[in-house]
């Protein structure tokens, strides 16, 4: 049996799905536009929030949060930075708010009945599908996850099945950058143990007097240290 699929845009008959849908909402004593507006204020830093929380416009948001926003979109970058995990777990309880103040947003949901839901932000790979099709798809998880909740399924085998596969590819990923990070760090070790290896004076034991030659006595103090030149050290 084919499943169907349902593409969430930006335009459409379900744009009121989309995160930038302009119904405003309140959560944890903030208001904030939509869901686009949420996960701005979400993923800047704390210096940031306050002036992404003041913004009246979407596009304002994002001029404060550029670089936090950019980081966001790649899934792998997102990863690295911040926990996705939470994300989602944010995500899913902000929506839930959202669709309880917002009933339009509510209906449309529920009219997309057991659809598998593909979002689609540009070239987000984190919330949507990406422009290769092969992103996480966050924001369709958590999509079907608030529909369950509204329509009191007790499961829904998609969007968990989906959510299964996406926290394997998260935890996937995150064993990745922890093994690149070590290797890293073995390598930069090895590089500055090198470095100062190579720039450490080397001191060599005394030489022996030649019976033949007059001793003299180094009345400076210690004996004197002895530098080897790179020549040395490559002959």
């Amino acid at each position: 049996m084919h499943q169907k699929t349902i593409n969430i845009y930006r335009h459409g008959f379900y744009n009121l799905l989309f995160n930038n849908n302009n119904k405003g909402f309140q959560y944890n004593g903030l208001y904030f536009m939509n869901m686009a507006h949420f996960y701005q204020y979400y993923i800047a830093p704390k210096t940031l929030k306050p002036h992404v929380l003041r913004a009246t416009c979407i596009s304002g948001a994002e001029a404060f949060n550029w670089e936090s926003y950019s980081i966001a979109k790649n899934f792998e970058n997102n990863i690295m930075k911040y926990d996705a995990t939470e994300t989602i777990k944010r995500l899913l309880d902000a929506l839930i708010e959202n669709c309880k103040q917002n009933s339009c947003i509510k209906t449309v949901l529920k009219l997309t009945g057991s659809a598998r839901l593909r979002y689609y932000d540009d070239d987000d790979s984190f919330l949507g599908c990406g422009r290769d099709n092969h992103g996480l798809n966050i924001m369709g998880i958590v999509l079907m996850l608030a529909r369950r909740y509204f329509t009191f399924k007790q499961q829904d085998s998609i969007a968990e099945d989906d959510l299964s596969k996406t926290i394997l590819r998260i935890t996937a990923i995150k064993k990745e950058q922890k093994e690149l990070k070590q290797l890293q760090k073995k390598y930069m070790n090895q590089l500055l143990q090198e470095l100062q290896d190579d720039t450490m004076p080397t001191l060599l034991p005394p030489i022996a007097p030649i019976a033949s030659a007059p001793i003299t006595v180094d009345v400076g103090g210690p004996l004197s240290t002895v530098y080897e030149s790179d020549d040395e050290n490559d002959s």
